[in-house]
Parts: C-alpha cells; sequence; structure tokens
C-alpha cells in the first residue's frame, strides 16, 4: 500500500482545484477495500489457498494494467527529481518529522489490527457461530471489518489483549501530530489549514 497511495493521491490531485480531500478519501476507501479483498476471495474459496492467492493476484495485475490508462489531470504539478540531501531534510526539519511520526503511528495501530481481526474473528467465531459456517464467517468478518469499520472490529472483543502493542501506535502518533500543530510550518504542510 505505502507504494500505492502517493502515487494514487499524485495521479488524483491533478483532476480538482477543491474538494481534494474528498477524492483523497475516496482514494483511500477504495484502497482499503482492495487491502480487505484477500479476506473476501478466502470466504468463499474454501480450505485451498491458491484460490485466494490466485484472485488477489490477479486483481492486483488487473489494478496493474488498469492504472496505464489513467491519464494524468490538466492540475498536474511537475515531479521533482529525487535528492537524498531533501529525504535526509525530512527527518532533521521538526515538522516535517513529527508528520512522518503521526503518519507512521497511523499505519502501526492500523496494520497491526488488521493482522489481528482475522484471527480475533475465527476463534470467536468456533465458539459460537449460530449454526453458521464459523470459517466463513470469520473470512468475510475480517473483510467486513476492514472495509467497512475497523474500529469496530477491534473494540469487539479481546481489547485487553491488544491494547498494549496497539496503543503504543496511537500515542505516538497522537504526540507527533500536537507537537506538529504547535509549528507554524504546519498550516503550510497542511495545504494553508490549521
Amino acid at each position: 500500500m505505502a507504494g500505492v497511495y502517493p502515487v494514487g493521491m499524485k495521479m488524483a490531485s491533478g483532476w480538482v482545484d477543491r474538494d481534494l480531500g474528498l477524492l483523497v478519501a475516496i482514494l483511500v476507501g477504495a484502497v482499503t477495500v482492495g487491502s480487505a479483498s484477500p479476506h473476501l476471495f478466502n470466504a468463499f474459496g474454501g480450505l485451498d489457498w491458491r484460490f485466494t492467492v490466485s484472485a488477489a493476484s490477479l486483481s492486483a495485475a488487473a489494478s496493474g494494467l488498469l492504472v496505464n490508462f489513467v491519464r494524468l489531470g490538466p492540475r498536474q504539478a511537475a515531479t521533482p527529481r529525487f535528492t537524498p540531501v531533501l529525504f535526509m531534510r525530512t527527518f532533521r526539519e521538526p515538522a516535517r518529522r513529527l508528520a512522518n511520526f503521526g503518519y507512521l503511528g497511523h499505519m502501526w495501530e492500523l496494520y497491526a489490527m488488521w493482522a489481528w481481526v482475522g484471527i480475533f474473528l475465527a476463534a470467536s467465531f468456533e465458539v459460537n457461530a449460530g449454526g453458521h459456517d464459523p470459517t466463513f464467517l470469520a473470512r468475510a468478518g475480517a473483510f467486513a471489518v476492514i472495509g467497512i469499520g475497523g474500529f469496530a472490529g477491534c473494540l469487539a472483543g479481546g481489547w485487553r489483549l491488544a491494547f498494549a502493542p496497539l496503543a503504543l501506535g496511537p500515542i505516538f502518533g497522537s504526540w507527533a501530530m500536537y507537537r506538529l500543530r504547535a509549528r507554524p510550518e504546519a498550516a503550510r504542510l497542511a495545504g494553508g489549514r490549521r
């Protein structure tokens, strides 16, 4: 996903002069549902893992081909050349460092929950599936939680076990974003908004 977000946002940003936030939200939603798709494929694939891997791989390959038909928008900004000095500046400048730490903290929380929810649902449905197939419910449920409402899955149960590893990411991310908002560069990094 780390390779998809920046490229997708750059491509999307060339098509709007207002409501960039809405366009980015749609992009993030689409990438999240795409990330959850292997759980859905697994729910219908049965015990054969090859179906899940094949369906996810074919979807990724199709997406890779389809992106070649996307044109850059008329408002596309020029791409600067990569310079290692600029890369290192992202960690030397406090505002950029805090913005990166905030993002990394958020991603820690998100991926930890995504890794945990499938196992949690499988264990829960093994105890009580209400007469339904517990494996299917766990796989379809993991897709629903990740694709539709990840936070609800984290609070549904097992919070005490997951709290320690999950709490570190949001605490670190919240601290970094709090520190960033106090800096004068924050408005510039947020496109003029605090």
